[in-house]
């Protein structure tokens, strides 16, 4: 928000615009394009959980093997990160917008 106050972001301009490390993919070409403000509130279609045959292991969510070493995000969502909804259409709460507000190329 520091950022938007200073002017050097625009919390409505595609948050694709911004990313460096992976690119948000929509669920529909016809869906509008996740935005910063998008990301910030929870509605811009991230899923929950990414990977869900993750759910099975004994741990539940993402995690990392031990003695594994920790994977880039850019690794670990494989260059892309797909939308299950269209942005503002739906809350859904995800760790994965805030991840993705760090690669922010303004962050």
């Amino acid at each position: 928000m520091q950022l938007w106050e200073q002017e050097l972001i625009d919390l409505d301009a595609p948050a694709n615009d911004h990313l460096r490390a992976y690119r948000l993919i929509p669920a529909k070409t016809t869906h509008r394009l996740a935005t910063l403000r998008h990301l910030l509130t929870h509605t811009a279609g991230l899923p929950e959980v990414v990977y869900p045959s993750r759910m099975l292991q004994p741990v539940f969510g993402e995690m990392v093997m031990v003695g594994k070493p920790v994977p880039s995000l850019a690794e670990y969502y494989r260059g892309a990160l797909r939308l299950v909804a269209e942005p503002s259409i739906r809350y859904i709460y995800s760790d994965h917008a805030f991840a993705t507000l760090g690669q922010s190329s303004r962050t």
